[in-house]
């Protein structure tokens, strides 16, 4: 094809120029009719190609969800099946621990039973069996009838002093379930201390269990124990334990002390024991004690001293009667000149009572019949209440050693000289003499007798609680009624009126007179004063109305007038031994209130004249202590003329 430019002509130029466009543009025109002509086809098989593709992906996709589907039903199945492999090992498990929890009952009941029967013997209890016990310790079944009868019962005989026969009560519901509650145990441990049998108590303490009451007490219970028998190190320690939880708990304190200072001193290395003085068997009280009994040794000493006066008073060396005599305070006491026991009202079964001796003092017949040491009982009572005797023989057994084994046994009234010599063989009566109370002369024993207050006007009256429905019998509202009459009686003839209380309990006659009578009547609380701050109490008044014993006989001691309000034998006995029964009142009469208040209101109006028969009382009294206290130092006394 020509490319050459046509002539001039313009159609022609004209053609020529647009012939090659129209050329380019039908072929584009014919191109594009194909491509339409076969577009959609090629369209549709991409899209039908797209299409199988996601549908094979699709297929595909669903088989992975059916074998997962499958896995998952698998897993489940195998999950099944063990989860009742694990069921049935569960149940398995739960029958084998449930027939465990059976023996375990079973063997904890066999195991309570056992220790029960070896702690009521008063066995050792044997430590792997006791562990044994605790680890599996269960809260205790509500206690049988049987068990709570047994249990009271045992709690009459101990009050009776019959301990070991209420140990035999006890015993025979060793097998009731629960036998080895809170109350049981330390009822068990009471009775077994009581008994002397201080090792068994020690075991069988553990058995109360590990609660915070329990653990306290089986804390003080051990104290005391470490104390009976000189083991301090363990006594301290129990008490020390208590401390440390309860720094201000008053019972832990008193045993702590009373184990870290012993009143008798110590013997083994380093410590040199004492020789060559006096021993001297007491009851020995803390602060806060009985002022009676806290005055008691102090004036044994002071008489035995006053009847040598000018001498030097011998080294005294102190023993604590409820503490066990045995084998290393023997020797101690036999290293000394002379052994005193006494004084005060020893010979009763229920105070500190032991399986040793029976009565206060704890000696066992071995220690007795050791001693070698010229022993004198020196004004001791026979202090048992109205109704109330020795339960078994011991007492009898070592009361006849002791008269055997010593160079006197002095007692402090007639009626209890009658009483011991009603239970010794007759060739031992005579070992039985006459040795008023100390605490009746005071005033001529004590280097400096307060001089008193004559005239005050003022009446001290005391009571005492202790083994109340001994004193009383059942007539404490009548006497009560008659304390009310008879304190505003005296306050209407211008008296002034209070209370002494020998100990804190003493204290609830004023309570009482205050909540049923209207009546507010001072108290002077002696049990928290020294002897000597007690003596110038009693010394300044006018009279004082007694119930304990020393209430009656220490203001006599400082010669000061004094009644006795009688609800035990030993103050009757005392107005007798002094010829003076009218000063005596019966607890329980009708006509207290009258006869006490008429003759207290002659002692007020004759004051003078009873202060003067209360001194030539004295001097007779003084004739048989000063005689006795010869017999316990004779080196010391043979210079002393007979009427010095």
């Amino acid at each position: 094809m020509s490319h050459h430019a046509p002539g001039r002509d313009p159609a022609g130029f004209l053609t020529w120029l647009v012939r090659p466009a129209a050329r380019r543009l039908d072929a584009r025109v014919r191109t594009l009719a194909r491509e339409e002509l076969a577009g959609p086809t090629a369209r549709q098989a991409t899209r039908e190609d797209e299409l199988t593709r996601r549908l094979q992906e699709a297929h595909d996709d669903l088989a992975d969800l059916r074998a997962a589907v499958g896995t998952l039903q698998e897993r489940e199945r195998s999950l099944a099946a063990a989860v009742e492999e694990e069921r049935a090992r569960g149940e398995g498990l739960r029958a084998r621990l449930a027939a465990q929890a059976a023996r375990t009952a079973a063997l904890g009941v066999v195991t309570e039973e056992r220790l029960a029967r070896l702690a009521l013997a008063g066995r050792r209890l044997p430590r792997g069996l006791v562990d044994a016990y605790l680890a599996g310790l269960r809260p205790p079944p509500e206690p049988t009838a049987r068990l709570v009868a047994a249990r009271e019962r045992a709690t009459e005989l101990a009050a009776q002093a019959a301990h070991a026969a209420a140990l035999d009560v006890l015993a025979d519901v060793a097998d009731e379930p629960g036998v080895l509650d809170y109350a049981t145990v330390f009822l068990v441990v009471d009775l077994l201390r009581a008994t002397s049998r201080y090792d068994a108590a020690r075991d069988a303490v553990r058995l109360a269990g590990t609660g915070p009451q329990a653990l306290t007490r089986a804390a003080l219970t051990r104290a005391q124990l470490g104390w009976l028998v000189h083991d301090y190190p363990a006594g301290a320690a129990a008490a020390r334990s208590v401390l440390e939880t309860d720094p201000d708990h008053a019972l832990a304190r008193t045993w702590l002390r009373r184990n870290e200072e012993p009143v008798t001193p110590r013997t083994r290395p380093p410590h040199v024991p004492p020789a060559g003085g006096v021993g001297h068997a007491a009851l020995y009280l803390p602060d806060g004690g009985n002022f009676g009994d806290v005055v008691l040794p102090h004036a044994v000493r002071r008489s035995i001293e006053a009847a040598a006066p000018g001498d030097a008073p011998p080294d005294w060396v102190p023993f604590h009667v409820h503490q066990v005599f045995d084998d290393e305070r023997v020797e101690l006491a036999n290293a000394q000149r002379a052994l005193v026991v006494g004084g005060g009202g020893l010979f009763l079964p229920d105070t500190a009572p032991n399986g040793n001796s029976g009565w206060q003092w704890n000696v066992p017949r071995a220690s007795l019949e050791r001693l070698e040491v010229p022993l004198h009982v020196f004004a001791v009572g026979y202090n048992l209440f109205r109704g109330q005797s020795f339960p078994t023989a011991l007492f009898r057994d070592s009361l006849e050693v002791l008269a055997e084994r010593a160079a006197q046994v002095g007692l402090r009234n007639h009626g209890s000289i009658e009483r011991v010599r009603e239970l010794l063989p007759a060739a031992l009566h005579d070992k039985v003499t006459y040795v008023p109370c100390p605490t009746t002369l005071l005033r001529r024993i004590l280097p400096d007798p307060p001089d008193g207050e004559p005239g005050s006007g003022r009446v001290y009256l005391n009571a005492a609680f202790d083994r109340a429905e001994r004193r009383f019998d059942g007539g404490y509202p009548r006497f009560l009624e008659a304390m009310a009459r008879y304190v505003t009686g005296l306050r209407a003839h211008g008296a002034d009126v209070a209370l002494t209380a020998h100990l804190d309990s003493d204290a609830r006659l004023a309570t009482d007179l205050a909540a049923a009578h209207g009546l507010d009547v001072p108290v002077v609380a002696m049990h928290a004063m020294t002897p000597d701050e007690g003596y110038r109490v009693y010394a300044d008044a006018s009279l004082v109305v007694g119930m304990r014993g020393h209430a009656t006989m220490i203001p006599f001691g400082l010669g000061t007038p004094v009644l006795s309000i009688v609800s035990h034998p030993k103050t009757r006995y005392f107005l007798d031994d002094v010829r003076r029964p009218e000063w005596g009142f019966e607890v329980n009469d009708d006509g207290l209130a009258d006869e006490l208040l008429e003759r207290s209101l002659d002692v007020l109006a004759r004051e003078p004249e009873y202060r003067q028969d209360v001194s030539n009382l004295q001097a007779d009294l003084w004739e048989d202590v000063r005689a006795a206290a010869r017999r316990v130092l004779p080196d010391l006394h043979e210079k002393v003329p007979s009427g010095g």
